[in-house]
């Protein structure tokens, strides 16, 4: 019984999300310009040290390098990710949520993001070393499993460190101990969530495939449908990163209150 009332939670956690996102299409500008800034970071960067700085140098100072470019990239994503918590916790409030505002308010915990950034790009870079290591060595489809298992307890046990900086102001460590704590008691809402939400992203991408594969066999030019279907993908992604980042503050509120539906029945969204 317990069961199904979790799944039956994290269904409605996820209409709810939808009806936020609905009402606020704006948010979904920010993943937009989360891969405008990658792309900025890639061609600031790693552009001109490949051509001009890094032939030659060793592999340490290459290795050394490309981490810390994966860090900005990292710590940009965490930023934007955070704004649009922090806009979706003004929704819920009753608040006409505003870009502008939102990436501000997540601009004032950079330190403790920039820190957690690394944290993470630390633990990735290790799953990555361990499937790498062990495929030189045969072990791939072990070391395969480890890391894919390693990926997914981390991903979930870390699912609230963000919502918990943005609004408790606690640091990152405390965070990933909060975190922790507050996926034993949702973990059934968050695993069905996050499944729900992935599954809503294949389900887009098999439409549009089917789409666009129609209208190719119809003979429509490539070159015709390039520009939709990039079009159609960036939509696709604006969605799932801003459905994601609403869910995870919607399950938050849940979490700390457990009374999240009755927040979304109240009239603050539209």
């Amino acid at each position: 019984m317990r069961a199904i009332e979790r799944l039956t939670t994290a269904w409605d956690l996820m209409n709810d999300s939808w009806s936020v996102i609905r009402s606020e299409k704006k948010m979904m500008i920010f993943p937009l310009l989360m891969l405008l800034c990658f792309a900025i970071v890639l061609v600031s960067f790693v552009a001109p040290m490949y051509l001009y700085f890094l032939p030659g140098k060793s592999t340490y100072v290459m290795l050394g390098f490309f981490f810390i470019v994966y860090l900005v990239i990292y710590f940009v994503g965490t930023l934007f990710h955070s704004a649009m918590i922090s806009f979706s916790a003004t929704k819920f409030r009753g608040d006409k949520p505003n870009l502008k505002s939102s990436l501000i308010q997540a601009m004032k915990h950079w330190p403790k993001l920039l820190i957690w950034s690394f944290i993470s790009a630390v633990v990735a870079i290790i799953f990555q070393a361990i499937n790498i290591l062990a495929r030189k060595k045969g072990g791939r489809g072990i070391a395969r499993l480890v890391s894919k298992i390693g990926g997914i307890v981390w991903s979930y046990a870390t699912f609230f460190v963000l919502p918990l900086i943005l609004f408790e102001g606690k640091g990152p460590f405390a965070s990933i101990k909060g975190s922790a704590s507050l996926f034993k008691d949702t973990w059934g809402e968050s695993v069905a969530g996050n499944i729900g939400i992935n599954i809503i992203l294949k389900l887009l991408f098999l439409i549009g495939a089917l789409i666009f594969g129609f209208l190719y066999i119809l003979e429509v030019p490539l070159e015709v449908l390039i520009i939709p279907g990039i079009i159609y993908a960036l939509l696709v992604f604006a969605f799932y990163i801003s459905m994601k980042a609403v869910f995870v503050t919607a399950l938050y509120r849940y979490a700390k209150n457990d009374d999240l539906p009755n927040i979304f029945s109240s009239g603050t969204i539209p």
